[in-house]
């Protein structure tokens, strides 16, 4: 297993440098271990840029990194470093080698555009021949993979952070990878399909999972584990192996992700138009026992009820976490360590991370600068040798001062790692909820467009039957008009010339 630091990455809960340098040890280690990917392997995702670190913190955070992985999982060191010196060089070397340094950085993001596009337009192709509805047409991919966010806009029904930590959505893309996105949840709607009708899977895609592991460990030239894997598949089912992952989800979507209650098919279809009916599709339809036996807007129907069920799901998942979340922010908010401007929301920002930090620094200093005062004074009123020269009562002051100081910024010292603690607590403590908030959110996006191309698959067909109708017209007019005699061969009495 191994952890490595990734700067530009999506935003994901604690992600910026200030943030991991707020946690102590303990919470370092309990964040990596939530953050643990499927493969075993952990990433802190860091959207702050590395250039803004010193030399002396990125030290200070390499050293806590290598000790806190020694408690949890090893560390990829030869990615951290590189990482770390990385920006180490671009601030040491001469000016020369600045302009080379710019070039493998503008080579690399080149890179990882072109790998990109070409996992888009995989995922793309996937999802036509599945018969799906992309989101965007093709010829965009090109402008979409040189600046994904100006396209937010246009990207945001399937843009969202990924899930994978949840055995429920086994989301391993980033936020910017809509199709590859839309693609997975095309999958799981088929696998919905299948599983609401009682009909088995045809293929489990196992033979698919091990060529896909095989050629990740070819790329990055470990063909021991690739030999060991030809020689035996079947070690990818172990725990913690990829196989047993998509397993655990498979399972999860046979058990959980499907209609409540529906004894048979016809069971289902009535639960079906009950759920959209409540959140007002109102269309009358009718599913087919064989899925591929329907047409698209019937099957799209049948893909909104699937969406519609999550976006319950989701709602009623936040409800749940919301009296939770209500409840701790209440003891928070009881425990007078809130400023007037702090909310619930605020406390989750990076300013309210800084502003933290900063509060403790600045009463860390204090205290340090009053425990140095404290022992200057008994150095001279104690030990001293002319300590005598100073008049008792004077000596008294001096110490109840410098004890009353000392009092105070020990107190305010630890107020600020209280707060600190509290509001660090608050925010990790209700992690499922933020999560669960982003996904109703992001459903409700989904399911806007969703509905709009549920119209427009119906205005196609439509335009396609009238269409029919007039060459079906046009068609009958020629035949007639072609088996009419010509008019210019007959007389005026109708008589042929």
């Amino acid at each position: 297993m191994s952890a490595f630091v990734h700067n530009k990455m999506p935003r994901s809960r604690l992600t910026t440098v200030n943030d991991l340098f707020a946690l102590s040890d303990a919470q370092l280690g309990d964040f990596m271990k939530k953050h643990r990917r499927s493969d075993g392997a952990f990433v802190i995702r860091v959207d702050d840029d590395w250039d803004k670190l010193s030399k002396e913190d990125r030290n200070r955070l390499a050293e806590r990194l290598q000790a806190v992985s020694s408690n949890a999982s090893p560390l990829d060191l030869d990615k951290l470093n590189a990482l770390l010196l990385g920006v180490s060089n671009r601030e040491d070397c001469p000016s020369q080698t600045q302009p080379r340094a710019r070039e493998r950085e503008t080579e690399s993001r080149a890179d990882e555009r072109e790998i990109y596009r070409q996992l888009e337009m995989k995922a793309y192709n996937n999802l036509v021949n599945d018969g799906g509805r992309p989101l965007y047409t093709a010829d965009l991919l090109e402008s979409v993979s040189k600046n994904p966010d100006a396209y937010y806009e246009m990207l945001k029904p399937f843009w969202r952070q990924p899930r994978y930590d949840k055995c429920s959505e086994m989301d391993h893309s980033n936020a910017r990878s809509v199709f590859r996105r839309q693609w997975h949840r095309q999958q799981n709607f088929r696998k919905w399909q299948l599983d609401n009708r009682n009909i088995k899977d045809e293929d489990d895609g196992f033979l698919a999972i091990v060529e896909r592991v095989k050629r990740r460990f070819q790329e990055v030239g470990d063909l021991e584990r690739v030999a060991e894997i030809e020689a035996d598949p079947t070690i990818l089912k172990r725990p913690g192996e990829p196989w047993y992952h998509v397993q655990r989800h498979r399972d999860w979507q046979r058990r959980y992700q499907r209609e409540p209650e529906c004894k048979d098919f016809s069971h289902y279809e009535d639960a079906v138009k009950k759920r959209l009916n409540r959140h007002g599709f109102t269309r009358v339809f009718h599913l087919q026992e064989d899925p591929k036996q329907q047409d698209e807007l019937t099957t799209w129907i049948e893909y909104l009820g699937f969406e519609y069920w999550w976006l319950d799901r989701y709602t009623a998942t936040f409800e749940r976490l919301k009296l939770k979340h209500d409840e701790a922010w209440e003891v928070l908010t009881k425990s007078g360590t809130l400023q007037d401007d702090e909310t619930p929301d605020f406390v989750r920002t990076d300013a309210s991370g800084t502003r933290t930090q900063n509060d403790k620094d600045r009463t860390r200093k204090t205290l340090q600068d009053a425990e140095s005062e404290a022992k200057e004074v008994y150095r001279k009123t104690q030990m001293d040798s002319n300590r005598l020269s100073i008049p008792a009562q004077q000596r008294v002051q001096m110490l109840a001062k410098a004890r009353k100081k000392l009092l105070a910024a020990r107190e305010a010292y630890d107020l600020a790692k209280r707060r600190s603690r509290l509001i660090v607590g608050f925010v990790r403590g209700t992690f499922d909820y933020d999560d669960t908030r982003e996904d109703v959110a992001n459903q409700m996006r989904l399911l806007e467009w969703a509905v709009a191309e549920a119209q427009a698959i119906e205005t196609e067909r439509k335009s396609a039957i009238l269409e029919g109708s007039s060459q079906q017209k046009r068609k009958a007019s020629d035949d007639v008009c072609s088996a009419l005699p010509d008019a210019k061969k007959r007389k005026p009495n109708g008589s042929k010339v």
